[in-house]
Protein backbone atom coordinates (compact mmCIF):
# COMPACT_ATOMS: atom_id res chain seq x y z
CA UNK A 1 0.00 0.00 0.00
CA UNK A 2 1.49 3.33 -1.02
CA UNK A 3 1.34 6.50 1.07
CA UNK A 4 -1.63 7.96 -0.85
CA UNK A 5 -3.67 4.82 -0.21
CA UNK A 6 -2.72 4.90 3.48
CA UNK A 7 -3.86 8.52 3.75
CA UNK A 8 -7.14 7.70 2.01
CA UNK A 9 -7.69 4.75 4.33
CA UNK A 10 -7.03 6.95 7.38
CA UNK A 11 -9.51 9.57 6.14
CA UNK A 12 -12.15 6.90 5.53
CA UNK A 13 -11.67 5.44 9.01
CA UNK A 14 -12.03 8.89 10.58
CA UNK A 15 -15.19 9.60 8.57
CA UNK A 16 -13.49 12.44 6.72
CA UNK A 17 -13.44 10.91 3.27
CA UNK A 18 -13.12 12.40 0.77
CA UNK A 19 -11.01 15.23 2.16
CA UNK A 20 -11.64 18.80 1.07
CA UNK A 21 -10.25 19.47 -2.41
CA UNK A 22 -9.66 15.79 -3.17
CA UNK A 23 -12.87 14.75 -4.88
CA UNK A 24 -12.02 12.75 -7.97
CA UNK A 25 -14.85 13.50 -10.37
CA UNK A 26 -14.39 10.08 -11.95
CA UNK A 27 -15.51 8.49 -8.67
CA UNK A 28 -19.08 9.78 -8.71
CA UNK A 29 -20.53 6.36 -9.49
CA UNK A 30 -21.06 5.92 -5.77
CA UNK A 31 -24.54 5.53 -4.31
CA UNK A 32 -23.70 7.46 -1.15
CA UNK A 33 -23.36 11.25 -1.01
CA UNK A 34 -19.94 12.88 -0.97
CA UNK A 35 -21.05 14.78 2.13
CA UNK A 36 -23.77 13.73 4.54
CA UNK A 37 -24.00 17.22 6.07
CA UNK A 38 -25.18 19.07 2.97
CA UNK A 39 -21.68 20.23 2.00
CA UNK A 40 -21.13 22.22 5.20
CA UNK A 41 -17.82 20.41 5.68
CA UNK A 42 -16.67 22.14 2.48
CA UNK A 43 -18.01 25.65 3.13
CA UNK A 44 -21.49 27.07 2.70
CA UNK A 45 -24.22 24.80 1.37
CA UNK A 46 -24.90 25.74 -2.26
CA UNK A 47 -28.62 26.28 -1.70
CA UNK A 48 -27.85 28.86 1.02
CA UNK A 49 -25.82 30.89 -1.47
CA UNK A 50 -28.85 31.23 -3.76
CA UNK A 51 -31.31 31.71 -0.89
CA UNK A 52 -29.23 34.57 0.48
CA UNK A 53 -28.91 36.18 -2.97
CA UNK A 54 -32.69 35.97 -3.37
CA UNK A 55 -33.37 37.48 0.06
CA UNK A 56 -30.78 40.22 -0.46
CA UNK A 57 -32.47 41.16 -3.74
CA UNK A 58 -35.82 41.43 -1.92
CA UNK A 59 -34.57 42.86 1.38
CA UNK A 60 -36.69 46.01 0.97
CA UNK A 61 -39.76 43.78 1.36
CA UNK A 62 -38.55 42.39 4.70
CA UNK A 63 -40.10 45.01 6.96
CA UNK A 64 -42.71 45.56 9.65
CA UNK A 65 -43.90 42.39 11.38
CA UNK A 66 -42.01 39.43 9.91
CA UNK A 67 -42.68 35.72 10.36
CA UNK A 68 -39.86 33.26 9.72
CA UNK A 69 -39.93 29.49 10.06
CA UNK A 70 -37.65 27.83 12.62
CA UNK A 71 -35.49 30.83 13.51
CA UNK A 72 -35.00 34.54 12.84
CA UNK A 73 -31.60 34.48 11.12
CA UNK A 74 -32.74 35.81 7.74
CA UNK A 75 -35.10 38.35 9.32
CA UNK A 76 -32.22 39.85 11.30
CA UNK A 77 -29.71 39.57 8.46
CA UNK A 78 -31.81 41.04 5.65
CA UNK A 79 -34.53 43.01 7.47
CA UNK A 80 -32.43 44.83 10.01
CA UNK A 81 -33.96 48.06 11.31
CA UNK A 82 -36.89 47.79 8.87
CA UNK A 83 -38.34 45.03 11.08
CA UNK A 84 -40.55 46.24 13.94
CA UNK A 85 -41.28 42.76 15.29
CA UNK A 86 -39.96 39.31 14.47
CA UNK A 87 -41.99 36.16 15.02
CA UNK A 88 -40.65 32.62 14.68
CA UNK A 89 -42.96 29.73 13.83
CA UNK A 90 -42.23 26.16 14.77
CA UNK A 91 -44.47 23.11 14.39
CA UNK A 92 -43.79 21.68 17.84
CA UNK A 93 -42.85 23.01 21.26
CA UNK A 94 -39.21 22.88 22.24
CA UNK A 95 -37.60 25.41 19.92
CA UNK A 96 -36.36 28.19 22.24
CA UNK A 97 -36.52 30.74 19.40
CA UNK A 98 -40.16 29.97 18.58
CA UNK A 99 -42.67 32.67 19.46
CA UNK A 100 -45.53 30.81 17.75
CA UNK A 101 -46.33 27.11 17.71
CA UNK A 102 -48.55 26.32 14.78
CA UNK A 103 -49.34 24.38 11.65
CA UNK A 104 -49.01 25.88 8.18
CA UNK A 105 -51.43 23.33 6.73
CA UNK A 106 -54.31 23.93 9.17
CA UNK A 107 -53.49 27.50 10.17
CA UNK A 108 -53.79 26.51 13.84
CA UNK A 109 -51.75 28.84 16.04
CA UNK A 110 -51.32 31.51 13.36
CA UNK A 111 -53.05 34.88 13.69
CA UNK A 112 -54.97 36.35 10.72
CA UNK A 113 -53.62 39.40 8.86
CA UNK A 114 -50.69 39.70 11.27
CA UNK A 115 -47.60 39.79 9.05
CA UNK A 116 -46.12 42.20 6.52
CA UNK A 117 -43.62 39.59 5.37
CA UNK A 118 -43.29 35.82 5.72
CA UNK A 119 -39.88 34.27 5.08
CA UNK A 120 -40.47 30.65 4.11
CA UNK A 121 -37.14 29.06 3.17
CA UNK A 122 -36.68 25.36 2.45
CA UNK A 123 -39.96 24.40 4.13
CA UNK A 124 -42.38 23.55 1.33
CA UNK A 125 -40.79 20.16 0.61
CA UNK A 126 -42.06 19.01 4.01
CA UNK A 127 -45.67 19.95 3.27
CA UNK A 128 -48.26 17.51 2.00
CA UNK A 129 -51.21 19.85 1.35
CA UNK A 130 -49.73 22.74 -0.61
CA UNK A 131 -53.10 24.39 -1.32
CA UNK A 132 -53.85 24.54 2.39
CA UNK A 133 -50.47 26.13 3.11
CA UNK A 134 -50.99 28.79 0.43
CA UNK A 135 -54.42 29.53 1.91
CA UNK A 136 -52.90 29.81 5.41
CA UNK A 137 -50.12 32.11 4.22
CA UNK A 138 -52.64 34.36 2.46
CA UNK A 139 -54.79 34.40 5.60
CA UNK A 140 -51.81 35.42 7.77
CA UNK A 141 -50.62 38.28 5.55
CA UNK A 142 -51.70 41.86 5.97
CA UNK A 143 -52.97 43.55 2.80
CA UNK A 144 -49.93 44.22 0.61
CA UNK A 145 -47.83 41.69 2.52
CA UNK A 146 -45.38 39.35 0.81
CA UNK A 147 -44.19 35.77 1.13
CA UNK A 148 -40.55 35.20 0.25
CA UNK A 149 -40.38 31.45 -0.32
CA UNK A 150 -37.73 29.06 -1.53
CA UNK A 151 -37.90 25.35 -2.14
CA UNK A 152 -35.63 22.53 -3.15
CA UNK A 153 -35.10 21.25 -6.64
CA UNK A 154 -33.03 18.29 -5.53
CA UNK A 155 -32.02 17.35 -2.01
CA UNK A 156 -30.72 14.65 0.23
CA UNK A 157 -33.32 12.91 2.38
CA UNK A 158 -33.82 14.95 5.54
CA UNK A 159 -34.30 12.95 8.70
Amino acid sequence: MNSVDRIRTAFRMLGLWPPRGCVRWGSLRRTSPISRIFGLDRGQAIDRYYIERFLAAHSAQIHGVVLEIGGDHYTRCFGGSQVTRSEVLHATAGNPKATLIGDLQTGQGLPPEAFDCIILTQTLQFVYDMKAVVKTLHHCLRPGGVVLATGTGISQISR
